[in-house]
């Protein structure tokens, strides 16, 4: 058994300078036999992450020996938090997730987390995604996540992954509880990289075209999903006003996928709204965007769209053109 007084204060001394190595931490911790039990609980906490603000290797010890003895959900969550961090370093993604998600059933309605309220709504759905989305999140993820500090990286990860659990709400039907979600995710983003995701969400574009089961959320499809929950319930000049909002974003840094995407969800909302000749601008900037960096394949659904809404405006002729312009 190690002397409780003699513990607590290289503990002490360890929080007190912020969790950095130095030359007499090293020497005190030198003469520490470790083990997994309650007195050296704290100890072992400030160690690990000491350990894992270094990167070292020795932290996953600790903190594993240190998990089991803390109460306080707050901390217990750090611990988790911190060892999937160190197994998504690892690129152990299935161990990164099983920490990661012992997280949730922990997470009060408000979580605290370092002095900031990260605003969370309904936590009994946070697990809704499946598995091998969510290690694909990761894998996204990880570059990025590789040298910031444990608090961003946690802000970061729940933002990516409740933006993904809405889009499920959403595909499922439930509009309304999905714009009350929306709105706590806006009210985090304070405290993320934005640009920074920005550049993800290309490369994340770049390497999944089409198939869009998860997905990396920027300022432009948090916008464009919101927009896609009133569109649905038929709040038309709201959805306008928030493709827009998601198109100006992707005008300046966007993907062609994304940003023809938007132009057409535009055309077809002023549609909705009767706006014909506007909805052709718009569907014709998508044709064009498309034309010149994506595939013929993608082209179909606006050749469509546009042929009828030349019929919507009794324009035959125009719309005939486009047909044969299609077929060709």
């Amino acid at each position: 058994m190690g002397d409780l007084l003699n513990l607590a204060k290289i503990s002490i001394h360890i929080k007190s300078n912020d969790y950095n190595i130095d030359n007499r931490t090293i020497s005190l911790l030198e003469k520490i036999e470790f083990d997994n039990s309650y007195e050296f609980r704290d100890l072992n906490y400030s160690v690990g992450r000491m350990y894992f603000k270094t990167r070292d290797r020795q932290a996953l010890k600790h903190l594993l020996n240190a998990i089991d003895h803390f109460h306080n959900n707050k901390i217990i969550i750090e611990i988790n938090m911190m060892i999937g961090v160190h197994y998504l370093r690892e690129k152990n993604y299935g161990l990164a997730d099983k920490y990661f998600m012992a997280c949730y059933p922990l997470m009060p309605d408000d979580f605290e987390f370092e002095g900031d309220n990260w605003p969370w709504v309904e936590k009994e759905e946070c697990s809704s995604l499946d598995v091998s989305d969510r290690i694909d999140l990761y894998k996204f993820l990880a570059p990025y996540f590789d040298h910031i500090d444990i608090k961003i990286y946690f802000e970061s990860l729940l933002f990516q992954l409740r933006c993904n659990e809405t889009v499920q709400l959403l595909r499922k039907g439930h509009h309304k509880k999905v714009l009350i979600h929306f709105d706590a995710l806006f009210d985090s983003m304070p405290y993320l990289n934005m640009e920074k995701i920005e550049e993800l969400r290309i490369e994340f574009r770049e390497n999944r075209k089409h198939d869009l089961g998860i997905q990396i959320f920027d300022m432009a499809t948090l916008f464009h999903y919101q927009a896609i929950a009133h569109w649905s319930l038929s709040d038309f000049k709201i959805a306008k006003s928030l493709f827009i909002e998601s198109m100006d974003y992707r005008e300046k840094n966007g993907h062609y996928l994304d940003l023809s995407g938007t132009y057409s969800n535009i055309a077809m909302v002023n549609n909705n709204l009767q706006n014909y000749s506007e909805a052709i601008k718009y569907f014709e900037k998508s044709l064009e965007l498309i034309n010149n960096f994506g595939k013929e394949v993608d082209l179909i659904p606006n050749f469509i769209n546009l042929v009828r809404t030349y019929q919507l405006l009794f324009d035959f002729k125009s719309a005939l053109i486009i047909a044969k312009k299609y077929i060709q």
